[in-house]
Formats: C-alpha cells, sequence, structure tokens
C-alpha cells in the first residue's frame, strides 16, 4: 500500500507534520494487519509439528503443534499432547488443550466432547470463545439449525458377538435446545425434522407430530406421515388416506384420498378410488375423479396455460 500526501510548508507547523506523519504510519500498520488476518492460513508441516502459512508459503505461526486443522473463520482446531483446543488467528488459544473433540458450529461456538466407549464416538456438548459451556457433553452429535440446536443420544445393545466380530442395535433419540442452551423439545424423540424455520415434525413410534421451536405441540400424534407445507397446506396420512392441514394444525381437508399430490396453482391431483382427480383447497373436485394420473396433469398443465 502507497500512501502520499502534501503539506504546504508554509502552512503546517512541524508539530503538524509529526501529527500526520504519525497518522500515516497507523493506518499503514492497521492496513498491514487486516491484510494479514483477513488472508488464509493454511496448515503446513515441518520438523514433526503443525503450523501455518499463508498461499505464497510465509510462516505466519511456527510449527509448534501436533496436528492442526484449517481455519474456519478465525478458528481452527489444534493439538498438542493428544488434546485438542482452538487458536485464533493471532496464534491465541482460545480453548485449552483439555478435550478429546473440538468442531466449529459457527457463531463463536463450538461442539466439544471426549471420547465414548467406540473408536471414534464421542459425547458432546456446546462451548464458546470465552470457555462457558452452553450444553453439556452428553450427546452423540449437535447440529445448529434455524437458531436452534438439534441434539441427538444413542443408546446401543449388542446384538450378536463371537471371536472376532459383533454388531450392535442403535437406537436414536432426537431434541431441541434454543440458542442460550435451554432445552426447548427434550430429547425423547424418535425422529425430528424441519419443515420451516418455525415448524418442525416429531415423531414417536410409527406416530407423527406438528411442532413449532418452542416445543408447543400444535398438533397431537395422530399422523404416519406429516410432509412439507406447499401454498399454505401439507399433506398428512391418518389411517392410510391423504389429507391436508394447515399451520395452525387445523385438519383443511380430511384424510379420504387413497393418494395425493402437493398443492400447485391452488390444486391438488387426488386419487378415489383407483382414479384421479383435482381438488382445490377447500376439498372440492375442481376435475372429477375418472382419469388417469397423466390425464389430469395434462389438463391442468392446459389450464394454466389460461
Amino acid at each position: 500500500m502507497r500512501v502520499m500526501l502534501s503539506f504546504p510548508a508554509a502552512q503546517i507547523s512541524t508539530r503538524l507534520r509529526l501529527i500526520y506523519s504519525t497518522l500515516v504510519v497507523f493506518c499503514l500498520l492497521a492496513g498491514l494487519h487486516s491484510n494479514l488476518v483477513a488472508q488464509e492460513l493454511l496448515p503446513f508441516q515441518k520438523n514433526g509439528h503443525w503450523g501455518y502459512q499463508t498461499a505464497q508459503g510465509t510462516e505466519l505461526i511456527t510449527p509448534q503443534y501436533q496436528f492442526a486443522q484449517r481455519f474456519k473463520n478465525q478458528y481452527a482446531v489444534v493439538g498438542q499432547q493428544n488434546q485438542v483446543g482452538v487458536i485464533n488467528k493471532k496464534n491465541q488459544l482460545i480453548i485449552p488443550f483439555k478435550y478429546d473433540f473440538i468442531d466449529y458450529l459457527g457463531n463463536d461456538r463450538f461442539t466439544f466432547g471426549f471420547r465414548d466407549t467406540y473408536f471414534g464416538e464421542y459425547k458432546v456438548g456446546v462451548i464458546d470463545t470465552q470457555n462457558k459451556v452452553v450444553i453439556r457433553p452428553i450427546y452423540r452429535s449437535i447440529n445448529w439449525r434455524f437458531n436452534h440446536y438439534v441434539v441427538r443420544t444413542e443408546r446401543d445393545s449388542l446384538i450378536e458377538s463371537g471371536e472376532s466380530k459383533g454388531s450392535r442395535a442403535v437406537l436414536s433419540k432426537y431434541g431441541l435446545y434454543d440458542s442460550t442452551g435451554k432445552v426447548t423439545i427434550p430429547c425423547q424423540y424418535d425422529y425430528l425434522s424441519w419443515l420451516d424455520d418455525s415448524l418442525l415434525v416429531l415423531q414417536l413410534g410409527n406416530y407423527q407430530a406438528l411442532y413449532n421451536v418452542t416445543g408447543r405441540a400444535i398438533t397431537a400424534f395422530d399422523y404416519l406421515v406429516i410432509n412439507n407445507f406447499h401454498e399454505g397446506l401439507a399433506q398428512v396420512v391418518a389411517g392410510r388416506l391423504h389429507g391436508f392441514i394447515n399451520k395452525a394444525g387445523e385438519v383443511v381437508i380430511k384424510p379420504r384420498f387413497i393418494l395425493s399430490e402437493p398443492f400447485e396453482h391452488g390444486l391438488s391431483i387426488v386419487m378415489v378410488d383407483n382414479k384421479w382427480g383435482a381438488i382445490d383447497k377447500r376439498g372440492k373436485f375442481i376435475i372429477e375423479n375418472n382419469y388417469s394420473f397423466e390425464q389430469v396433469k395434462a389438463m391442468l398443465k392446459e389450464r394454466n396455460k389460461n
């Protein structure tokens, strides 16, 4: 970076020139520091230790670690004496070397934890850059989505063993924490899937229910399937029949169809008595169920042209 300044000698005193010169030097150093922090640092090995260098090969962090992962945002996971910690791009230790596992989640938070019974498996929690434990390390996995933590536990049992090998059955349970580490949905459900940033589906046994992210049940566990919302309505399957609910959990169209398609342009293709037709959002047939699926698709395509 080159900075050029011109000072009229008759108008600027020696002291003022000194102030300007100091300011120029400060700006140059600040720009250099900003460039160093912003550029990508890559791990490299030298004499059995790992450090970091620029893509051009300039060494910025002297090799001193047992191993080193690539930086994610401003942080990198490094190892010493078979333990892992976290450094920043200034090589300052952010999280000390006292854990078996660390991975960056985003938002200045990390999953961290300790080895579990089986090789490559860990009990994990969430920790921040101030070393505050947000979630205790008791889970098999933790994922960050829609400003919430999805947690999963595993319970397993040996179902077959022999002299050289064995197999186990694994039962997973799912729950939800908010961004502060408060439980919103206990970790007791067989499956959890997001429909959008505020609605999700929980499963207990063979049945599903609609919940919101605060943990409030919107429907009971009445459905075998709850699909994604399209045009404000979601397909549900109850007693092997298809119907539709809205985001308030209200049954808008009672389950009475053998099969159905998501709503598109205000209509859904449905099957009754092995024949296809199309209904509107009140459940009224716009095209009677007298046709094949392909015929109804063709009718709707022509209808949408007009």
